[in-house]
């Protein structure tokens, strides 16, 4: 059994509540009449009544009783009761527009229990009258129950139950198998129950122009119903469920007729909108839409478990989240036609269209417009609306109007640049599209009301492809398009040109309309009139400069607007410390106004210079490098006319040589590179290297998963495998007795392999995620590159069980070496930097260096040089302490992705070159005296 199912079968059903009228009767000492038929108006919008009142309670009483003692109800009809009795609202005390509110005291046994076995409650004539629980009641009680054993006639007219909570329906209760409940122009919303969160019925039920909406329940959000339910011109929306049924959920027949369920759902079931257990179901032009059940469960539209195919007649069972229809049958019975079951049924969402009752209306361009003949359809709508509008009627609860199936006509503006000159014009285009696929528009217009400072430009330079009538008079203030006809799905232009009459940003829009289409969007475009700023270039005769020579620095200051000339045109040009203007000062200006620079000053100028429109000039001086270094030199123009311009920078080298090479110009020689040991792709990928006191080489392989040593002795022609059990290692180290320390990555640990034997492996610490690199101080703390935890760690020696977190800000560090004050050096990989933590607090980290690409590993040589395996450079670098670790140097760039990078006591640098398939070394004394 379904879950749905027995939740249902398992509901007590509970009649406590049904005999309180008579108790009430009998306690107030009121012996029942017989009679005919009775009417009584209540007079008082209260609650619990006295012999001065005729409340709405003492009224219901008074028509289970057939007694009107010990209240001032009147049986207005002056006939007897228990004959289509009727309950009307005085028109004082609940005025049309009114608020009209009934609020029932807060007792638990409090719901309105009905059993005059046929009554109206009637508030028409008062617009709507609201009975509710109160908010925040502590008790637990409906709003009505009908409970005429003998199965009664209940209809409600006009009236909105909220805020109830009942067990079994948490504002309405028809709780007999023969009993008849009919509601008409009534709102049920915000209830909750166990078991039809809005209304529950074992009898029969009847909506017309009823609307049922956010309501809760255990099973059958909306309503819950075990005999015969019919929906007419009614909306059940917005109502959720545990279980099966978030809309309604039906054991008996339904028949919807110019419905709409919409934006139901369910928690933990099938049947987002309707769960039907058994009986019959029957659509006839009504629509159901944006239902939804989890992802693991079905019919977000209909759960149909009935042995019975549903018979659907021009309905819509679509846009539903989860299947659409789902359960036994699935597919529309004998006698279906008409349908749009599944896709995209393009409504819009749920809303007052006008009517009774909120729908769904069809958008333009719905294939539900118009997509059959009439011969099945109701005369009107859902909302009243006759069918058809169009020369067919439309599938589902809703037929669109003319107006409301006719997109409106869109419009785009663009002009032809974002920024012009005074004076000087552009285009300006207007697109205007008709969205409707079939449908022509008829009457489509613009006016453009130009703002002010821009106007239609002589020519005007006025084109159209819409036919109509399109005006642009030269000189005036607006454009205009009217009388045109876009047929269906097609698109044309309108284009002129406009001129910029005075300075500022312009702000334009239009709004496009059509007769039939009624009137669509607003367009909007930006042009900028003004005068661009001057801009100036600047540059250095050459880029690298020996110590006290000199060389030329040439100003280029250009005017980009062709018709206005720019004046007070100037600029100061600072120089950086170590270049100065050279003696004698060389210098030239073709720009006017005046230009200075002083031999021996630190500085150039002009000022008072004058532009044409379109025009450049130019002024050089002489400069001379004073000191060594990279001398990064700025300067930024003004004028009075377009105020500040943009900044021109150059670089000038001042260096001991002259040549363009920073190998040679630094004291570099070529680096002799050896190979080690190479394998290929499948049993060498070294990505971690390490060298000892003796000169053995050890590495991590990657396509192995082992560690090995290249023995020193013999000429790195033996290698040996250490250890075992490790998974894609990274990273290695080697202390000063030869033990060798392993980021065993992919066992996310970190290890040690004993010397001398090297086949006892050790774990340290914990926590590691996919460990990187490792280092080891001379006191045999082990420091970690933790790559998943964006961390750097330390394994204090001797238990090693002890991790500390040094610094912070890392993403997916690889490399990490330490100097012999306990500095820790990383390679900070997807932050493409070279970082260091200082000791002893291990809290700051300042960044060395810059311009690496995804550095994985670092080593440090006793002048405290950073080496580094810049991987996605395929280049080894070195940084130099001197200066503050600024100074970077490419100490070979013949790798392929290099990984590892270690040296040894003489400076000889060792590779773990990966994609070579090799294990390198960079022979000293390549390298110059870094310090």
């Amino acid at each position: 059994m379904r879950t749905s199912e027995s939740v249902f079968a398992r509901r007590v059903t509970t009649v406590m509540r049904r005999p309180l009228a008579l108790a009430l009767a009998l306690g107030l000492g009121l012996t029942p009449l017989a009679g005919i038929a009775a009417t009584i108006i209540v007079k008082s919008s209260g609650d619990a009544g006295s012999a001065a009142t005729c409340t709405l309670r003492q009224a219901i009483v008074s028509m289970n009783t057939g007694s009107l003692a010990g209240t001032a109800c009147v049986n207005s009809s002056a006939i007897g009761f228990h004959s289509n009795d009727i309950i009307n609202f005085d028109a004082t005390t609940f005025p049309v527009g009114g608020a009209n509110t009934i609020t029932l005291a807060d007792v638990s046994t409090n719901v309105l229990s009905i059993s005059d076995a046929q009554l109206t409650l009637d508030a028409n004539a008062n617009g709507q009258v609201t009975i509710q629980r109160p908010s925040g009641a502590s008790n637990s009680f409906g709003i009505i129950d009908q409970s005429q054993p003998g199965g009664g006639s209940l209809t409600l007219n006009s009236l909105t139950l909220t805020n109830g909570s009942g067990n079994s329906g948490g504002a309405i209760l028809n709780a007999f198998a023969n009993g008849h409940l009919t509601l008409m122009n009534c709102t049920i919303s915000g209830n909750q129950g166990g078991l039809g969160g809005g209304i529950e019925s074992d009898g029969f039920l009847t909506l017309i122009d009823t609307s049922v909406s956010g309501n809760s329940a255990t099973q059958g959000g909306g309503i819950a119903s075990r005999s015969t339910l019919t929906l007419v011109n009614s909306t059940v929306s917005g109502n959720s469920s545990f279980y099966g049924g978030g809309g309604i959920y039906i054991a008996g027949n339904l028949t919807l007729t110019n419905s709409t369920i919409s934006g139901n759902s369910t928690v933990n079931d099938s049947g987002g909108g309707i769960y039907m257990l058994g009986g019959g179901m029957t659509l006839k032009n009504s629509t159901i839409s944006a239902n939804q059940v989890p992802g693991n469960r079905s019919g977000g539209g209909i759960q149909n478990n009935s042995a019975t195919a549903p018979v659907a007649i021009n309905s819509i069972i679509a846009g539903n989240v989860g299947p659409d229809i789902s359960g036994s049958n699935t597919s529309p019975g004998a006698g279906s036609s008409g349908n749009i079951i599944g896709g995209n049924p393009q409504l819009g969402v749920l809303a007052n269209n006008g009517g009774p009752t909120w729908t769904m209306l069809p958008l333009p361009g719905s294939p539900a417009i118009d997509a059959l003949t009439c011969t099945n359809a109701p005369a009107t709508d859902q909302r009243g609306i006759a069918r058809p509008q169009g020369p067919q009627c439309d599938i589902g609860a809703v037929e669109a109007t003319l107006a409301e199936s006719t997109a409106p006509p869109m419009i785009t503006k663009v002009f032809g640049a974002a920024a012009i000159t005074l004076n000087s014009t552009t285009s300006l285009t207007f697109t205007l599209t008709n969205p409707n696929a079939g449908r022509s528009l008829t009457g489509v217009a613009f006016t453009d009301s130009l703002p002010a400072g821009l106007v239609v430009a002589t020519p005007n330079g006025l084109t159209t492809t819409c036919g109509g009538t399109a005006t642009a008079i030269a000189g005036a203030s607006s454009a205009s398009l009217s009388g045109t006809t876009l047929a269906g799905g097609a698109s044309c232009t309108v284009g002129l040109s406009v001129k910029g009459t005075t300075l500022g940003v312009k702000n334009n829009s239009v709004q496009v309309t059509s007769t039939n289409g009624g009137v669509g969007n607003t367009s909007n475009a930006t042009l900028t009139v003004g005068t661009l700023p001057t801009s100036i270039a600047k540059v250095f005769g050459t880029a690298r400069l020996s110590l006290n020579s000199t060389t030329s620095l040439t100003f280029t200051v250009t005017n980009p607007n062709a018709g206005a000339s720019q004046t007070g045109v100037a600029f100061t040009d600072s120089f950086p410390a170590g270049l100065e203007v050279a003696t004698p000062n060389g210098l030239t200006n073709t720009c006017g106004g005046t230009a200075t620079a002083v031999a021996g000053a630190s500085s150039a100028s002009l000022s008072g210079a004058t532009l044409a429109g379109g025009t450049s000039c130019t002024v050089a001086v002489g400069v001379k490098g004073t000191t060594l270094g990279v001398k990064n030199n700025s300067v930024q123009v003004t004028s009075t006319t377009s105020g500040i311009g943009n900044t021109s920078n150059a670089t000038l080298t001042v260096s001991l040589c002259t040549r363009n090479d920073t190998v040679y110009c630094e004291g570099f020689e070529a680096a002799t590179v050896k190979t080690l040991y190479e394998g290929d792709i499948s049993s060498a990928r070294p990505w971690g290297v390490a060298v000892d006191s003796s000169g053995n080489v050890f590495f991590a392989d990657y396509a192995t998963s082992t560690v090995k040593e290249i023995l020193a002795a013999g000429g790195y022609s033996t290698v040996n495998t250490l250890g075992s059990g490790f998974s894609l290692a990274y990273g290695l180290a080697v202390d000063a007795s030869g033990n060798v320390f392993v980021a065993d990555t992919y066992n996310n640990a970190v290890k040690e392999i004993l010397a001398p034997a090297y086949t006892t492996v050790i774990t340290l610490g914990s926590g590691f995620n996919h460990p990187a690199g490792v280092a080891v101080d001379a006191s045999g703390n082990v420091f970690v590159a933790d790559f998943n935890n964006n961390a750097v760690k330390k394994i204090l020696a001797p238990g090693y069980t002890t991790v500390n977190t040094l610094g912070s800000g890392f993403s997916s560090p690889t490399g990490v070496a330490v100097d012999a004050s306990g500095n820790v050096f990383v390679a900070d990989f997807l932050n493409n930097a070279v970082k260091k933590i200082l000791a002893p607090g291990y809290t700051t980290v300042n960044t060395l260096g810059s311009g690496f690409y995804k550095p994985f590993g670092v080593a440090l040589d006793t002048s405290g040089n950073v080496f580094v395996a810049d991987t996605f450079n395929n280049a080894v670098k070195v940084i130099m302490p001197a200066g503050g670790y600024t100074k970077i140097f490419t100490v070979s760039s013949e790798f392929a992705n290099p990984r590892g990078v270690a040296v040894d006591a003489s400076g000889n640098v060792f590779v773990a070159d990966d994609f070579n398939y090799a294990v390198k070394v960079i022979l000293a004394p390549a390298f110059p005296p870094y310090n």
